[in-house]
């Protein structure tokens, strides 16, 4: 009882992901029979972007949960994190095979389907999930994402504001936010004028800690940099010992605030607290810090830096999925490579963004 009360405590109350994970460790130490500390252990890694530590303990608790869904959708997405595809598949295939079936794995396939250009899979998946409360505002949001990773804006928004209503539909209001707050960031990347508005509807829906750190980084990339340091101040206050809050969501707009007022050395300060999390599940797009940074560089005309930054998103194709930003980062690096000068590198990420938009 004393494990589960701490580290649900770190988990629920403070937000303090690594001393949650010390107790898990500790946990399953203590009580190496105990399932849930393996897996819990499992998710919490791959939330700090630590993919090859989630993974071991997916693959040991599998044989103990064969019958939990969860912890097939955890490895699966492990494996894809880690670019390992086929893996990922036969893990899909064997809960298949045991008849098992959630939301995760639903978003899980059509990842995996994303990440193997198979667009017949990919409508299918969203299909299947018409008319079944969470698994449809679900996939409407997958679908949305996708065409925006496509350049398809309008359409985009049009599936987003079905996402959304889908969920209010089924009087998941929290989820509708998360829905309205996350469509918002992606268009304040490309500078799409609702994007503040959009902000603010999700925090009118319901204002919690994720929509209100998502809502922040959107209007600080959005140029709106008064209400972003205000709710950055809140999150701050309230918000003091949280890992996501702290090392991911408040240097990411503190460095977008920075680059506003043209000082990317500043921005580039702020985000050494990001450290290993740059590509943790933290973020909407899992790369946020990584896609500032780069902006920060490219502000003080340091084009290999730069480059190095996007690439990194590009490098990560089943973590960052089809989020827009690993589309925009092709543009980054173009223009990374068009700021050193090798005019035959430029044209070819600019090509490989053409060919997407």
């Amino acid at each position: 009882m004393r494990f589960y009360i701490e580290t649900h405590y770190y988990n629920k109350v403070t937000g303090e992901l690594e001393k949650e994970g010390q107790s898990y460790e500790l946990w399953l130490k203590t009580y190496p029979q105990d399932l849930a500390p393996l897996h819990n252990l499992a998710d919490l890694h791959a939330t700090l972007g630590e993919y090859e530590k989630a993974l071991r303990a997916g693959l040991q608790a599998i044989p103990r949960q064969q019958d939990n869904e969860d912890i097939y959708n955890e490895v699966a997405s492990d494996y894809m994190d880690l670019g390992k595809f086929s893996e990922a598949e036969a893990i899909y295939d064997q809960a298949a095979k045991r008849g098992l079936e959630s939301v995760e794995i639903l978003q899980g396939r059509y990842l995996l389907a994303f990440l193997k250009s198979d667009e017949p899979e990919m409508e299918r998946l969203v299909a299947s999930a018409k008319g079944k409360p969470i698994a449809e505002d679900s996939m409407l949001f997958c679908a949305a994402t996708t065409a925006a990773y496509f350049g398809k804006w309008k359409e985009a928004r049009k599936l987003f504001q079905e996402s959304v209503a889908s969920a209010k539909r089924n009087r998941s209001i929290s989820r509708a936010a998360i829905h309205q707050a996350d469509a918002a960031v992606m268009e304040a990347r490309i500078g799409y004028p609702p994007a503040p508005e959009d902000a603010e509807r999700a925090l009118k829906l319901d204002r919690n800690f994720y929509t209100e750190g998502i809502s922040a980084v959107t209007l600080a990339l959005a140029g709106r940099n008064a209400r972003a340091k205000d709710l950055a101040a809140d999150l701050n206050r309230n918000s003091t010992k949280n890992t996501v809050v702290q090392r991911i969501w408040l240097p990411t707009i503190r460095a977008a605030l920075a680059l506003n007022q043209g000082n990317g050395e500043d921005a580039i300060k702020e985000l050494q607290a990001t450290g290993s999390y740059d590509l943790s599940m933290g973020s909407e797009s899992r790369a946020d810090p990584i896609y500032v940074r780069g902006e920060a560089y490219l502000q003080l005309h340091n084009g290999a830096a730069a480059a190095a930054e996007f690439q990194r998103i590009i490098d990560h194709p089943g973590v960052v999925g089809f989020c827009p930003v690993a589309a925009l980062a092709r543009i980054g690096l173009a223009r990374s490579y068009a700021m050193q000068g090798d005019t035959a590198k430029a044209r070819a990420a600019y090509q490989d963004f053409l060919a997407l938009w």
